[in-house]
Formats: C-alpha cells, sequence, structure tokens
C-alpha cells in the first residue's frame, strides 16, 4: 500500500490540533493605520497578516512525528492457526511525514481558515487642531468569517472512522488495510473467551484414563476446541478453566470418579480431585456434579483437557433431554467455560 494512504489517514486525527495552530493565527489583530496629517484624510487601515501555509504544514509535520507510527505485519501463524499479532512499528521518516502533510493539506487546505478581511474604510477628515495634531487613524477592517473546522472524529466500527464538522455535517472514511488484513489504526485488545459443552452421554471412562468431550460450541473468542477435547488457546496468557460434570450412578453401591487437569498432553501435577458419587436410592440414580476450576498458564497454541475415570461401567456422565411439568431446557453432560484473566 502507499505512503500516502496510510499517513493520510491517520493524518485525520491531527486536524483538532491544527484547528486550535490556525484559530490562534486567526484572532492576530488587524495593524491600525497611522493618523493622518492635521486635517487631511486618515490614512487606510492595514489588512491583517494571514495564516501561512508555512504554518499549518509545519504543525502538521510536527504532531505527526510525535504521534504516528506505524504497525509492522504480524509473524506467520502455524498452518491453520493465526499468527500473533505484530509489534507496533517505527516512526514515519521525515520525507513520509513531509509527503503526507502536502498531500493532506492540498485536498483540505480550503477548510483550515477563514475568509479574509476586509479592507478597512477611508479615514475621516482630521479636525483643525489648535494644537496641530493629527487626525485620526482610518477603521480596520473586519475579522474575517469563521472557517469551518472538525469538531469531533470518532471510530465508529473496525473499518471506518466518521468526521463531524463544526457546521453539523459528517461523513465517513475507510481506514486503510494492512497486508495480514488488520487496519492501520489501533484498534484495543479483544477478551479471550470461550464457552462449550456436550449433550451426549460420556460412558468410556471405565478405568481409564479419558479426556471430556465438547461438541456444542457457544462462545469462541481467541479460545477454541479442537478434535473435541483440547481446550486450545490463540494468545499467551493465566487462563481460568472452569467446568461442570454431572456424574450418575445407577449401582446400589456408591463410587469415586477421578477428574485431573492435562496440559499439552501431560498430566498437570496436584490437579487431581476424587469426589464420591451416591449410589441408586429406590428407584432414582444417584447423582453428584463435579464442578471446579483451574487457573493455568500458556503460550499461544497450547491447550488443555480434562480427563476422568470411573472404577464402574455404572458411573457415567450423563446428558438428558428438555423435560416436561414443569418445563426444562435440556441437560449437558459436560459444560465448560475458558477466560483470560490477566492483564492484556
Amino acid at each position: 500500500m502507499a505512503v500516502s494512504e496510510i499517513l493520510i489517514a491517520s493524518l485525520v486525527e491531527a486536524v483538532a490540533a491544527l484547528n486550535n495552530r490556525v484559530n490562534e493565527a486567526a484572532d492576530l489583530k488587524l495593524i491600525p493605520g497611522p493618523k493622518g496629517d492635521k486635517g487631511d484624510q486618515g490614512e487606510r487601515g492595514e489588512q491583517g497578516p494571514p495564516v501561512s501555509d508555512a504554518d499549518i504544514k509545519a504543525a502538521a509535520e510536527e504532531w505527526l512525528a510525535a504521534n504516528i507510527t506505524q504497525p509492522k505485519d504480524g509473524e506467520q501463524g502455524p498452518q491453520g492457526e493465526q499468527g500473533p499479532q505484530g509489534e507496533r512499528g517505527p516512526a514515519p521518516t521525515e520525507e513520509e511525514i513531509k509527503l503526507a502533510v502536502d498531500i493532506w493539506f492540498e485536498i483540505n487546505s480550503a477548510k483550515l481558515r477563514g475568509a479574509d478581511g476586509r479592507a478597512g474604510r477611508d479615514g475621516v477628515d482630521g479636525r483643525d487642531g489648535i494644537d496641530g495634531a493629527r487626525g485620526p487613524a482610518g477603521d480596520t477592517g473586519p475579522r474575517g468569517a469563521e472557517g469551518i473546522g472538525i469538531a469531533l472524529v470518532e471510530q465508529r466500527d473496525e473499518g471506518s472512522f466518521w468526521i463531524t464538522l463544526s457546521d453539523g455535517r459528517d461523513f465517513e472514511i475507510e481506514l486503510p488495510q494492512g497486508k495480514g488484513g488488520g487496519s492501520f489504526f489501533y484498534s484495543p485488545p479483544q477478551p479471550q473467551i470461550g464457552s462449550f459443552y456436550s449433550l451426549v452421554d460420556q460412558t468410556d471412562g471405565v478405568n481409564n484414563a479419558t479426556p471430556m468431550r465438547y461438541e456444542v460450541t457457544a462462545i469462541s473468542k481467541g479460545v477454541h476446541i479442537v478434535d473435541l477435547t483440547k481446550i486450545t488457546v490463540q494468545e499467551a496468557g493465566t487462563y481460568n478453566i472452569q467446568f461442570s460434570a454431572q456424574l450418575t450412578n445407577t449401582d446400589s453401591a456408591e463410587y469415586n470418579v477421578s477428574i485431573w487437569l492435562s496440559k499439552n498432553g501431560t498430566n498437570v501435577d496436584a490437579s487431581t480431585t476424587d469426589i464420591t458419587v451416591p449410589k441408586k436410592h429406590g428407584s432414582g440414580d444417584g447423582h453428584s456434579v463435579a464442578a471446579w476450576n483451574f487457573f493455568a498458564e500458556a503460550q499461544a497454541g497450547d491447550y488443555f483437557e480434562l480427563y476422568w475415570t470411573a472404577p464402574s461401567s455404572l458411573v457415567f456422565i450423563e446428558a438428558k433431554p428438555a423435560r416436561t411439568t414443569p418445563m426444562r431446557p435440556s441437560e449437558p453432560s459436560v459444560i465448560l467455560t475458558v477466560n483470560r484473566v490477566d492483564p492484556i
């Protein structure tokens, strides 16, 4: 993408500062003309000094040099996954700033200053003064009309921002896109969260270390499920992994179920918890809900799994359909939520 397209879009943020510079120059008082000689007509008031193009361009170049940087491209991620965000790039060169200011000024110069003040009226005849005083000066020209400036600049979505002028008009400008598709304008980091669940019974944990499965994705922003079991994160950080599992026992004896956390295929030390599932009572099965959370450090691309095992096929993780009398929604066998908790 051409340099001018990148920096011209960034210049809009400097217009408010330029308007202040222009208004300060426009407020300069016109220089009064000298008094006329005794009895002669007063001289015409001089025109107030105009705001120069050099003043406006200098203000734009100074602001850009102090505030604008160019982002680098993000590193390429592994196949099938998005690469990490690129670092913020260096400041543009003096040549790039001058080129951008020249192009921007050519487009916007007509809006940056008010109209020139009109010439002062002819001075009236001086009166004959006994002491020989000179006649009064001619009137100064009135102040030029107010120029139309920018009242508000706001980014309303990821692809464009809006400029509101001081006369109430507004218009949209699309943001330039980087090679990776991201905007050259800064956008705040997005939350890394995920919500997943399963609507099927999970019965294959009999004396076997078995990962819990999640075939339904409710929310996925930077956290994904891979191969039904792998909780995969897109960014490095500290994550809160929370779950609940509906354990059911159809036997007349109670059983203990073990649940633990694994990271990148390796069991996490000191992460196992045993939970007792009550025995069947009358015609009703025994139930217990396993529900707790883990805080875990992760690098981009790491994955976690929740494992479980039971000593009998009569103990399993149960899902139930929607029910009536009263109406109740379906009951997942496993519910999982994951969110990044350290400052982004």
